[in-house]
């Protein structure tokens, strides 16, 4: 009897699992349905939305564009500072002023709210193929409507509620997590203006409340399967750095150092390639030379905000030490200097600058200076011309 008992009670359980599972995706496609259906939205490789966004009670021009495989690019602003944010479907970017001088790579909390505008049509889009579960909890009254509770479970430890009014299956309302400068935020969503674009249901007016904040998104216009470039969805490189770009490139070296008889010579050809290390405002160049010895340099670039000062770490194998330059542009050479860097209390008589000049398309010049009266006098040892290789 207890065995039967057991068994009858397993098999109601299998059965309501089962209705459940089924009053779900039945709500789910209802509420795609009533976004345009799954075919209509099929049709769709990007979108292109641009409307107003109101932040910290400034109203502001915005722009955004989703794809169907999961890469966003957006730019808005946030009171009166302008941000840009995106992903290409693997990094997950953001340049906000508020918090940074050049675009980085986003944080745990950033990098789910970009996620969450990434999302094509609603989050219950093929949700399953994107690892996520939903459960049903029942009808609620919000607001004297009538709406069915989902429970989104998104299998990152970050659960939502989302209400569909069981008239329409749309979304109404939703409590999820949102972003406060830079930090997760319990955050309420607001959805109003339903308008159809071609075959397919989307809110032209949908607001975000968290803790004092208030966000309001108001679409003025959608576009289907427009032209982009790709690399908008990329980390973009800061300005400063990109000052750096005719660095990049595949160098033949050729190397002269200076002779006793006070000329320069010859002393080797060597290749060299610097390259943009990626998602991050870095250049690297690894080169061997011969000038007497074999030295070999590893030479890394960055840009330092609050001195303004671009940054050179070169770590010299002949020496096994690391060494630090900064400096910046003066005209159009770039020169990077140790005079001023200092690793004790005393002052080293010996400096060293590098100057990059005569810089083109196709190369530029290195030059190596040393001083031996704290940067007074400047005298050229060594010179490096790199001609871009073909």
């Amino acid at each position: 009897m207890k065995k039967y008992i057991i068994g009858i009670f397993a098999l109601s359980l299998f059965a309501f699992t089962g209705i459940q599972a089924q009053t779900v995706d039945e709500i789910i496609k209802k509420h795609i349905d009533a976004h345009g259906g799954e075919a209509a939205w099929g049709k769709i490789d990007n979108m292109k939305i641009t409307g107003l966004f109101t932040s910290f009670s400034e109203v502001y021009d915005f722009s955004e564009i989703i794809t169907a495989d999961g890469k966003f690019y957006s730019e808005h602003h946030l009171g009166q500072h302008p941000v840009t944010e995106g992903t290409n479907g693997e990094v997950i970017w953001r340049f906000d002023p508020w918090l940074s001088q050049s675009p980085i790579p986003a944080n745990p909390a950033e990098a789910h709210t970009i996620i969450q505008k990434s999302e094509f049509c609603t989050p219950f889009y093929k949700y399953k193929e994107r690892g996520f579960s939903v459960s049903y909890e029942g009808k609620e009254k919000m607001d004297g409507k009538e709406v069915f509770k989902l429970v989104l479970d998104r299998g990152n430890g970050i659960t939502e509620n989302w209400y569909l009014d069981t008239k329409t299956y749309l979304e109404y309302y939703a409590e999820g997590q949102w972003l406060d400068f830079g930090y997760p935020s319990p955050a309420e969503y607001f959805f109003e203006d339903f308008r159809k674009v071609g075959d397919i249901i989307i809110p032209f007016y949908y607001e975000r409340m968290f803790g004092i904040r208030h966000r309001v998104t108001e679409i003025e216009e959608v576009e289907f399967n427009v032209e982009v470039e790709e690399k908008i969805f990329e980390l973009p490189k800061s300005k400063e750095i990109q000052k750096l770009g005719f660095l990049v490139g595949d160098w033949n070296v050729a190397v002269q150092a200076l002779s006793r008889r006070g000329g320069f010579v010859t002393t080797d050809s060597t290749t060299s390639v610097i390259t943009y290390t990626p998602n991050k405002n870095l250049l690297t160049e690894d080169i061997t030379y011969a000038v007497g010895a074999t030295v070999n340099r590893i030479n890394s670039w960055t840009y330092h905000d609050e001195s303004q000062q671009y940054r050179v770490a070169s770590f010299n194998d002949y020496y096994s030490v690391m060494n630090m330059f900064q400096g910046d542009f003066a005209g159009d050479s770039l020169v990077v200097s140790n005079e001023k860097i200092r690793y004790s209390e005393e002052q080293p008589q010996r400096s060293t600058r590098f100057v990059y000049k005569n810089i083109t398309d196709n190369g530029f010049l290195v030059e190596l200076h040393l001083s031996m009266d704290g940067g007074e006098t400047w005298i050229t040892r060594q010179k490096f011309t790199y001609t871009r290789q073909d």
